[in-house]
């Protein structure tokens, strides 16, 4: 519970923050995808290719995952010292027994001793997404923000509308067009250049991009969490 809420809390966070926009330059909607989808996507391809390896009888992946769980817990147990203050003598022994247990049982059964973590990875990473959603939802219908695309790789706008097509795939079957993604024009008429700022920006183009994040958010983020877990 506690991890809930602090997964809940750290993509309130982060939403707010994101999307602070002081009317002068548009918010970065690739710093957006970057951040909060395109590296959620590479954790679930890791996941994939880990569960791909194991299931082929290569037993790298995810076994380390679980690892590093149990080292970390141990870690924080041993040095600790609030805790071998609080607890006396005989439970700090016990406690030291107990973590011996758990890499025992980590060596015994380890594919079982792993999925418990990942359920609660999972669980709080549909959290996040919903304090990020959350966040996303109040700062829209609270403010007048402008959503535009830029980068110094100078993507062209062909690129961008192709890459957001592929990510609206999922929902582009059921959902009208004009609100699963923004199309070309739009796109384009969200270009921005640096030394023209946004006075040549059409409000129109500038709010497109919305429902795109959320759904963005609601798929990948939210919707296959839940179905992983």
């Amino acid at each position: 519970i506690i991890l809930a809420i602090c997964g809940a809390f750290l993509g309130l966070v982060s939403g707010l923050t994101f999307f602070t926009y002081s009317g002068t330059t548009p918010v970065n909607v690739i710093n957006f995808l970057f951040l909060f989808v395109f590296s959620q996507l590479l954790m679930l391809l890791f996941l994939f290719i880990g569960a791909g390896l194991r299931l082929a009888g290569w037993d790298i992946l995810p076994a380390p995952v679980a690892g590093f769980y149990g080292d970390t817990v141990t870690w924080l147990m041993a040095r600790s010292k609030k805790i071998r203050h609080l607890v006396p003598g005989t439970g700090t022994d016990d406690m030291t027994r107990f973590v011996g247990l758990l890499k025992k049982q980590r060596l015994v059964y380890g594919a079982a001793f792993y999925w418990p973590l990942f359920s609660l990875s999972q669980r709080v990473m549909v959290c996040f997404n919903l304090g990020l959603l959350t966040a996303t939802g109040f700062r829209i219908l609270t403010s007048d923000i402008a959503f535009g695309w830029q980068s110094t790789i100078q993507f062209s706008t062909d690129f961008i509308s192709r890459t957001v097509n592929v990510l609206a795939l999922p929902w582009s079957w059921f959902i009208p067009p004009e609100f699963s993604s923004p199309s070309a024009a739009q796109i384009e008429g969200t270009r921005i250049i640096l030394k023209d700022g946004i006075t040549l920006l059409h409000t129109q183009d500038l709010v497109s991009w919305w429902p795109f994040l959320v759904l963005c958010i609601l798929f990948y983020g939210i919707l296959v969490r839940l179905v992983l877990v």
